[in-house]
Parts: structure tokens; C-alpha cells; sequence
């Protein structure tokens, strides 16, 4: 049996999440509700859940600023009707991302997915999810531009770079997007096989380097394809360990 906290703002959708909980798996016990931070940072304060199913927007803010304020030690499932915060709420222990109105197909997966993770005693602790899912390299990567946000396969990506106090990705395809994220906070989320930082304005994928060519004394130039908008310049201390990386 998993014990479930749902936080939803909206009383229709945590009873209809209710409800579908109880037609799919009649096991999973429902121990709390809340409509607010401040009702579940309550409510957590008091209870030990196994399973959190999370609304992004509450009737106080968003939920994700919950994890600053009490400590989450069981896995989450966000649900919401917006999918702009989908990148960050990986970042705090999310197994799952439902959009609304939830669908019982789509519910039915999140909880498989949780009986796998958990149920199957695949891990015996939070400590081992957790260094599981710090092993898993990032697939897409979400980018909002004109009002709009559009889930960017992270394979399609030729390099990120910063420019001008912001960070951008090309595609092979040379469309330039905008990226909500700092070279620091991408370069630990992706395929180390594939992406090299080769400077403190630039994380480039194999792929893109068509030819590396001496610049002054101790530096190089990468010829990429497709062009930076930026010089992509190596420094002295990182050409060995790029020489390395290429030669893998």
C-alpha cells in the first residue's frame, strides 16, 4: 500500500484525481489534501507520504518554492495545466509530469512507472532514486520564445553558448533558440560522450566540430558547422582534455 498527499488548489480536479486513483489502484491510500503552500508545508510537516502528486500553481504561488520550505523525501508527480516548468520540476525529484485535465491513460503510466521505480524494489531508499536519476543525462530541453515554448531534443542541438548575458542553443539546423538555463547549470545535465565545454561561453556536441585550427600561440579555433555566432575559442588548459574527449 502507498500513502498519497495530493496538493491541488482546485477542488474538482483533486477529487477527479481521487477517483482515479481509486478506480486504477484501490492500494494507493489517500492521507492528506492541500490547497495552498502553507497548508502543505503543514501537512508534510505531519505526515509521511510515499507518493506526492503536486499542482505547480496554488492559490498562494508556486508549488515548487514548497521545497524550500520543508524537506520532500519521497518522489513526486507534478500536475498542471502549463508545461513551461517542466525542466525545473525534474529538478526537484519529479518521477512524472501530468498536464491537465488528466487523462487515465496517461495517470495510469505515472503509476506504473511508480510501482517499477519503487514497488519493485529497484531502489531501497530515496538516496538510490536519486543517484539514479543524477545518472540520467538530459533528453530534451524546453525553450520559450515569442510567447511560446517548444521541447528542443537535446541530439538536434549543435552547441550552446552565451552571448550578451544570455544563453543560447543552435541546431544542426542552424534555428537559434533562447535557453532559460547558465552554461553551469546545463553542462552537468548532459551526455559527457557527446557535449565538451570547451570554454566558459561554449558547450559544443561532437558532431559540430568540423576542424580544429591554431589561434595565437597556446589557443585553438573550432571550424563548426553549423557558425557561431561567437569565436569558438579553446584555451591552453582545456585543448589536452579536448584532444582526449575527441579521441575517445
Amino acid at each position: 500500500m502507498a500513502k498519497v498527499v495530493i496538493i491541488e488548489d482546485e477542488p474538482l480536479a483533486a477529487e477527479k484525481l481521487s477517483m482515479l486513483l481509486n478506480k486504477l489502484d484501490p492500494s494507493f491510500e489517500i492521507i492528506g489534501k492541500a490547497e495552498s503552500l502553507s497548508e502543505s508545508t503543514m501537512l508534510l510537516n505531519q505526515v509521511q507520504p510515499d507518493l506526492i502528486f503536486l499542482d505547480i500553481h496554488l492559490s498562494d504561488g508556486i508549488s515548487l518554492k514548497l521545497f524550500d520550505y520543508t524537506e520532500i523525501n519521497c518522489p513526486v508527480i507534478f500536475v498542471t495545466a502549463y508545461d513551461q516548468y517542466a525542466i525545473e520540476a525534474f529538478h526537484h525529484f519529479s518521477i512524472d509530469y501530468l498536464l491537465k485535465p488528466i487523462q487515465e491513460e496517461d495517470l495510469a503510466r505515472s503509476l506504473k512507472k511508480y510501482r517499477k521505480l519503487f514497488q519493485g524494489n529497484q531502489f531501497q531508499n530515496i538516496d538510490g532514486l536519486r543517484a539514479s536519476l543524477s545518472e540520467k543525462k538530459r533528453e530534451r530541453i524546453l525553450v520559450t520564445f515569442g510567447g511560446k515554448s517548444q521541447s528542443v531534443p537535446v541530439e538536434q542541438v549543435a552547441f550552446f553558448y552565451a552571448l550578451d548575458k544570455s544563453v543560447y542553443l543552435k541546431t544542426f539546423e542552424n534555428r537559434r533558440l533562447p535557453v532559460d538555463r547558465t552554461l553551469d547549470q546545463l553542462e552537468p545535465t548532459l551526455d559527457q560522450k557527446l557535449f565538451f565545454r570547451i570554454s566558459r561561453k561554449m558547450i559544443i556536441h561532437v558532431n559540430a566540430i568540423k576542424e580544429l585550427q591554431p589561434y595565437s600561440s597556446r589557443r585553438l579555433f573550432i571550424l563548426t558547422d553549423p557558425v557561431c555566432e561567437i569565436d569558438p575559442i579553446v584555451p591552453a588548459e582545456k585543448i589536452k582534455e579536448l584532444k582526449k574527449w575527441l579521441d575517445l
